[in-house]
């Protein structure tokens, strides 16, 4: 699958990101005893500081039933944890913005990939949606236009992320002007209660042998 290492690591190549190959657990996860091995993580980085794993990926050799729907689950698990911990670092979030977080999933087959996305839609309400979907091209007839569904659907998942980055400079602290605050009459910014809206990661120690 060496390809689409090419493919992911020159797109994604910026100070804005750092790419973590081979079976990496993320911090979140290890917080919370989750050992989701990930075959493709990338973090989004601001100031050489981690902000958000902001996409995660799985990669197969070739399509098979069993792989594909465990990897699928493992992914959108692991994604909810993330997701979780990211909301924390975002206190100052209103409510209704919650629901404009997303985080990009991708799952690669082979030649294949599909993208697709987790976001709350509602307290405790997750929704999994299809974004995209591109193959590597195999031939002269499939060149053409695989290439370019690469190159349109890459930027799909490049700018969730770059709204992640964005959520995290604004909502992360209250950075209002307090003297201005206190002359107008205005109160303080009142932080989100986060934990009504994420549900926990469950998940069976016995179970981690399939993934």
């Amino acid at each position: 699958m060496k390809f689409w290492g090419v493919v992911f690591e020159s797109y994604f190549y910026s100070n804005e990101y750092m790419l973590h190959w081979g079976d990496t657990v993320s911090t979140p996860c290890k917080k919370s005893y989750l050992r989701f091995k990930a075959d493709l993580r990338i973090v989004v980085m601001s100031n050489d500081e981690d902000i958000v794993d902001g996409t995660t990926a799985e990669v197969a050799k070739k399509a098979a039933p069993k792989k594909l729907l465990m990897d699928e689950l493992k992914s959108v698990l692991g994604t909810k944890c993330h997701m979780s911990n990211f909301l924390m670092l975002i206190p100052f979030i209103p409510a209704k913005k919650i629901k404009d977080v997303v985080f990009p999933i991708v799952q690669i087959m082979g030649f294949d990939v599909r993208v697709y996305t987790l976001q709350l839609a509602n307290r405790g309400v997750y929704i999994l949606q299809d974004l995209a979907s591109f193959s590597f091209p195999t031939n002269y007839n499939s060149l053409k236009h695989g290439v370019s569904k690469i190159i349109n659907d890459l930027p799909c998942i490049e700018s969730l992320l770059i709204e992640l980055e964005n959520m995290y400079e604004t909502y992360q602290m209250d950075d209002d002007d307090g003297m201005s605050r206190i002359l107008s009459g205005t109160s303080n910014k009142k932080k989100t209660p986060i934990n009504c809206w994420t549900t926990e990661v469950i998940w069976n120690e016995k179970d981690d042998g399939d993934l």
